[in-house]
């Protein structure tokens, strides 16, 4: 019986501390699942914070300190396509973003935006690349790039053509040749992954008919991966429930600029501007 007595004490002597360090190990593999998810609640949580304003504009900034996105703006702007034209203004100038865009877009003018993208020329000078169309004429040639696409206006409806599927023709008004895209026939376009964090522009058109300009940027200009990017399109939504269709990036980073009225969306430090779009009733 006393031999019974002690073992039992033994057990119950051994198994105390066991007890005592279960509860925290419970709790550390609790926080996992938070830790994991964190980053997609924070892309929702911006995305949902655009989509239940009203628009024209909509920006929103994730403010809180904890969370891996902090500091994060989105800007958008949406209009019923065809109620606006879109227009490119053909800019080639260095200096002050605000200045350069006040000076080239009409007071009538609800947003202005990047356009293409820029290298160099045979001089060694900053010069657009790709197709620009302006007012029906041509002022700057196609590039040979086999991936990405066109925005364009026909009919003062804006359109977003694969490359490989767009022609080239008379009645087109306003043309921007850029890559890649983000979006294409609803789905997801970004195909590999790409680590790169910069400031990003694009425009899209919706399910409903809408034509939107989005915007990503921080005070820092990492604003986010195109493979991000376009997740983030994806989740937007109008203002009467539609979605993302189709969606082209345009030049991104320091060049990437967003304005509405003396709102201005981007860090705003001296860039070159090759041309800028905007949409005007």
């Amino acid at each position: 019986m006393m031999t019974l007595q002690i073992f039992c004490a033994l057990l119950m002597a051994i198994s105390l501390p066991l007890v005592a360090h279960a509860a925290p190990m419970i709790a550390a593999a609790d926080k996992l699942p938070n830790a994991t998810v964190s980053l997609d609640n924070a892309w929702q949580l911006l995305a949902n914070g655009i989509s239940n304003q009203t628009p024209p504009f909509r920006s929103f900034r994730i403010s809180e300190p904890e969370s891996p996105l902090y500091g994060l703006e989105l800007c958008t702007y949406e209009v019923k396509n065809g109620f606006e034209t879109l227009h490119l203004k053909d800019v080639r100038k260095h200096g002050a973003i605000a200045s350069i865009y006040t000076k080239n877009i009409p007071k009538s003018a609800s947003v202005a935006f990047t356009g293409g993208f820029f290298g160099y020329a045979e001089n060694g000078s900053f010069a657009p690349l790709g197709l620009a169309i302006s007012e029906r004429k041509k002022i700057n040639k196609k590039h040979s790039w086999i991936s990405g696409g066109i925005v364009q206006v026909r009919d003062n409806l804006v359109e977003i053509v694969p490359i490989h599927r767009f022609s080239e023709k008379s009645d087109i008004l306003t043309a921007i040749q850029s890559k890649p895209l983000l979006v294409e026939a609803g789905q997801n376009g970004i195909r590999s992954s790409n680590s790169a964090h910069f400031d990003r522009v694009a425009i899209a058109t919706t399910s409903d008919g809408q034509v939107m300009v989005i915007m990503v940027s921080t005070p820092t200009g990492k604003g986010a991966t195109l493979a991000e990017f376009a997740s983030l399109l994806l989740r937007i939504r109008t203002k009467s429930g539609g979605s993302v269709s189709w969606a082209l990036a345009l030049d991104g980073g320091p060049g990437a600029h967003l304005m509405f009225g003396r709102t201005h969306c981007g860090r705003g430090e001296p860039n070159y501007v090759p041309n800028l779009l905007y949409l005007q009733p």
